[in-house]
């Protein structure tokens, strides 16, 4: 009988969780860098996150791929293992906005609101006053430290996941002596 050894790889939640933590830690230095600086609502915040979040994804799936999988990994595993890598940096991305928002600094949602004010006067300079007041008192609804955590959630996550479909494309590897 031939002795086979199976050899224990790490699960995808581990290595998923310990980049996803790393990925939402520079996600959070990024909002407090650009809120110190004046700029929590500048739209240049947005793609240096978008930059780490598909910079994160990479490095994360490369990761996975050479060290945990010897060096092969399907489209599927690769962008299931990208998306779960930015569910937990959503998750940690969410609690700091809770926290920044509800208890750090509340007026903060103010700039959110007024940003959004300005926003839609750019795109429609035509609105009436009524349209504009309507339209952000659904905002301020919508704006609100809980609302925009779980909001964060979904939206960073299918984010990721549209990520995930590209860059795993370019992270693939199949196995030769897998049939």
């Amino acid at each position: 009988m031939e002795n086979t050894e199976m050899v224990q790889r790490p699960g995808m939640v581990k290595t998923a969780l310990i980049y996803g933590l790393l990925i939402g830690v520079l996600l959070i230095l990024i909002q407090l860098v650009f809120y110190l600086s004046g700029g929590l609502t500048n739209i240049q915040a947005t793609y240096v996150s978008y930059a780490v979040m598909l910079g994160g994804i990479i490095l994360a799936t490369k990761a996975r791929r050479n060290q945990d999988l010897g060096g092969y990994i399907t489209y599927g595993q690769a962008l299931g293992f990208g998306t779960l890598t930015i569910f937990f940096a959503s998750l940690l991305l969410s609690i700091y906005i809770f926290i920044f928002y509800k208890f750090i600094d509340p007026g903060a949602i103010d700039l959110v609101i007024e940003a959004a004010e300005n926003k839609m006067l750019d795109r429609n300079p035509n609105i009436s006053d009524d349209e504009l007041d309507m339209a952000l008192s659904i905002s301020r609804y919508l704006i609100k430290p809980g609302f925009m955590a779980i909001s964060n959630i979904f939206n960073y996550t299918f984010l990721g996941f549209v990520m995930s479909l590209i860059t795993s494309i370019f992270m693939k590897k199949e196995n030769p002596d897998v049939i």
